[in-house]
């Protein structure tokens, strides 16, 4: 195990030599000539100036009469493309085998400016995790079109999360800096919503900007998690966010919908559910920045009707929340180490069980768009009957 620890640490050193050379930087810095660090803490995460580039349909509000695409030999140019790739060459949990993730994730990335008033933003992800696939599983976890009138109303029809429109970091799966997800956006609680999370992808169109001297909203109605069709669109949402002072956000996100009659699996048996689910999602949540510092959390709680073993439906609330604390060491102006910490729990059973897990992430910047990390994960407390777990990950991610 040393020696293998061993050669790991050394396949990592010898990358940050080598990588550092490089100062390749992703396709909107590329457009803007500018640094990733214009928009970004610690890529992926978001600065204030990339909230609003982000808003204001992947552009800077400064820049009057931007060109759009017109010129399909220069389609980089006016509609960026980038690439990521993720390897995650040591992977152990202590409750599986060893994994040599090599090449773990690939995902291109499409976003920009269609015209004046239109943006648009689309992913094709290939990856690893489904084990019954051979070779990496291609799919499409977001798609994106946006309408822009001003700052304060903005359309949009979208293929993805909830929070998608949302420029705050607290509930997106896509910046966090971790292996793992947070726990009130990756959980499914009792199974309502076709056994959603918050992180999942569905179809939706909402409402979103700026009001009341920055005011944030997000407001729409969407169909069930993963279902690609939108069938029954009986989901309404509303993300609200405030700066109350420079770098100290507080927000709320709200979450109402109806699973109608349907088949459902419980305990890996398909049961036809008896009525319509009702399912909920309350969430309080702060992001503070202070100098290099940043901490963020959220809580949510969750009220669903699920369906017992009979298929007759029953009712069930759980509590979920995270804090997460990360420090981001700075040279010529961007990151260079970041160590983070996140504490997550979580219930299931109407409350009857409850998870406690820490993890642990040690980040380093080779360049801005390209950072390793060691990451240890550790569920320590679970309820009687269940088993603790640990797990410890290498993982190199560039962007270009």
């Amino acid at each position: 195990m040393k020696t293998r620890l061993f050669l790991l640490a050394s396949v990592c050193l010898i990358t940050s030599i080598v990588s550092v050379q490089s100062h390749a930087i992703p396709a909107f810095a590329r457009k803007y000539n500018t640094a990733c660090s214009a928009c970004h803490t610690a890529w992926p995460q978001l600065n204030e100036s990339g909230r609003k580039f982000k808003e204001a349909g992947y552009r800077f509000a400064e820049i009057k009469g931007e060109k759009t695409v017109s010129d399909f030999l220069h389609w980089d140019r006016y509609f960026p493309t980038s690439a990521m790739v993720k390897s995650r060459p040591y992977d152990k949990k202590d409750s599986g085998d060893d994994k040599n993730r090599a090449i773990h994730e690939i995902e291109i990335m499409v976003a920009g400016s269609l015209s004046n008033n239109v943006s648009a933003f689309f992913e094709l992800e290939a990856e690893d995790e489904d084990v019954n696939a051979r070779g990496f599983e291609i799919g499409i976890p977001e798609a994106v079109l946006s309408y822009h009138v001003n700052e304060t109303l903005n359309f949009q029809a979208a293929w993805g999360a909830l929070t998608f429109a949302d420029p705050y970091d607290t509930y997106s799966d896509s910046r966090r800096l971790t292996r793992g997800h947070a726990t009130p956006v990756d959980q499914r609680f009792e199974g309502a919503d076709q056994n959603g999370r918050l992180r999942d992808s569905r179809q939706s169109l909402s409402l979103f900007g700026r009001a009341f001297g920055g005011f944030f909203y997000n407001v729409g109605y969407a169909g069930l998690a993963s279902d690609s069709e939108g069938a029954n669109p009986n989901t309404v949402f509303g993300r609200f966010a405030y700066d109350i002072m420079p770098n100290v956000t507080v927000g709320l996100l709200a979450v109402q919908g109806t699973w109608e009659d349907s088949l459902v699996y419980v305990d890996d048996q398909l049961v036809e559910m008896i009525g319509d689910a009702d399912y909920s999602r309350i969430s309080f949540d702060t992001q503070i920045e202070l100098a290099n510092f940043r901490v963020m959390g959220v809580y949510v709680q969750a009220e669903d009707d699920f369906v017992s073993s009979n298929g007759v439906l029953d009712e069930g609330e759980n509590d979920s929340w995270y804090l997460q604390g990360q420090y981001m060491f700075m040279q010529n102006n961007r990151p260079t180490f970041v160590p983070m910490v996140r504490f997550d729990s979580y219930e299931k059973k109407d409350g009857a069980e409850e998870y406690k897990e820490i993890t642990l992430n040690l980040g380093y910047y080779f360049t801005e768009n390209i950072r390793g990390y060691l990451e240890y994960w550790d569920r320590y407390d679970v309820p009687a009957g269940k088993s603790e777990d640990s797990r410890f990950t290498v993982q190199i991610e560039a962007i270009f």
